[in-house]
């Protein structure tokens, strides 16, 4: 889904999409600064301080942490106090959020590069990929898969840019190398044959805009709308040959609005995030066939899903911290318009819809003024969820006005 992050002072945020992601729905990032990440002065969030004294627990704030599973994200910034700004007492405080989820917003004027790698690995039938659910081509009523052992591996490059100090866009583009093997059975045959799919390419590039609502006054938490939208730009399930090719990308257009919920609670800070992903239907028109029978495949409609997630960071000393969280994604079935060539007749197959969980754990740790290093664990607690998701993001922040 869509991670969005809080604006905040400059403080090194880490990333990605979306807030409630800490589970995605995209990451809680330890802002990394030189000598440690930067403290907030006493008092109550939304409120000046009323003086410049710091305690560990108000350090800890800044240190809530990024964490894992999807697609956009948190800033990277240096302290105030380098940058030359006072901290705006209307600002959330400097906590970025699980990928995917939403958390700190990207200071304006300022460019965030975030290179990231992420592994995952799925034994599920069912393959669930950015709000969609990706329909193996020959799962049409020609072919079965009885097993399946699926490996990706996606290497992206996003950016991050503070438009206003509310407004935030952002742009990831994936490289993905997929390894599927799968055992298959063709319809009314006791055959099972094993079948190796590999594919390398440009995965579903995205777009992302995050904006800060209300600056946290009188108690109140911090509220950050996310829009996303993944285009259709990898190789989708009706792209590639479906004998040894596996997909990189969806093969359909999406768009994702999320709201993302940020509460500080000394020496805690408690994060929720909730978005729907409307997938857009596409004409396929492409045909498939096994021995005597032959499918033609018209329309197809992947289906909307409901996603949702929540979690808390806390420090662990002013260049560590740690995020827990868990993320819940509920996908409605596909919707498949076919035509059976030999007899000519035209059915609709839709499968069932299903659901997605998983935990999620986090690790930031602050490298340098304007570096971070996020590693983000994801464990599957449902059948259907990948069985585990890992992610390595290093943001580095410019100030292109100084």
């Amino acid at each position: 889904m869509l991670n969005n992050r809080l604006n905040k002072p400059r403080a090194l945020a880490c990333p990605l999409s979306g807030l409630v992601t800490l589970l995605m729905m995209q990451a809680v990032a330890v802002p990394a600064v030189a000598g440690g990440l930067r403290t907030v002065a006493a008092g109550t969030w939304g409120q000046p301080a009323a003086d410049e004294s710091e305690t560990w627990g108000q350090r800890s704030f800044v240190l809530a942490q990024n964490a894992a599973a999807a697609p956009p994200g948190a800033g990277i910034d240096a302290p105030p106090e380098r940058a030359g700004r006072n901290r705006d007492p209307g600002q959330p405080p400097p906590v970025d959020l699980l990928a995917d989820v939403g958390g700190i917003l990207t200071p304006r004027g300022t460019l965030v590069v975030e290179p990231q790698i992420e592994y995952t690995y799925d034994t599920s039938n069912r393959f669930f990929f950015n709000g969609i659910e990706i329909v193996d081509a020959l799962l049409i009523g020609i072919i079965e898969v009885d097993k399946a052992q699926r490996e990706t591996m996606t290497a992206s490059l996003g950016l991050r840019y503070g438009l206003t100090s509310r407004l935030e866009a952002d742009v990831r583009v994936p490289f993905v190398v997929r390894h599927d093997r799968l055992t298959r059975q063709e319809v009314g045959s006791s055959t099972e044959s094993t079948d190796s799919l590999k594919l390398s390419g440009l995965g579903d590039i995205e777009f992302g805009l995050h904006y800060q609502f209300n600056r946290g006054y009188e108690g109140w938490p911090f509220f950050v709308g996310n829009v996303r939208a993944q285009s259709n730009t990898g190789d989708g399930p009706y792209d590639v040959d479906p004998t040894d090719e596996a997909p990189t990308g969806s093969g359909f257009w999406g768009v994702e609005p999320s709201i993302t919920v940020i509460y500080p609670s000394d020496p805690a800070v408690l994060f929720a995030n909730v978005g729907y992903v409307h997938n857009f239907a596409s004409s396929v028109n492409q045909t498939f066939s096994s021995g005597t029978s032959a499918i033609r495949v018209e329309q197809v409609d992947p289906g909307d899903s409901i996603r949702a997630s929540f979690g808390v960071g806390f420090a662990l000393n002013e260049r560590l911290s740690l995020s827990i969280g868990y993320e819940h994604n509920w996908i409605a079935g596909t919707e498949q318009e076919q035509r059976d060539l030999t007899t000519g007749e035209t059915t609709t197959m839709e499968s069932d819809a299903f659901q997605v969980g998983s935990l999620l754990f986090g690790v930031s740790l602050g490298l340098a003024e304007n570096l971070g290093l996020n590693v983000n664990v994801a464990i599957g607690v449902t059948d259907e969820a990948p069985d585990a998701r890992i992610t390595v993001r290093l943001p580095v922040s410019f100030d292109l006005f100084g």
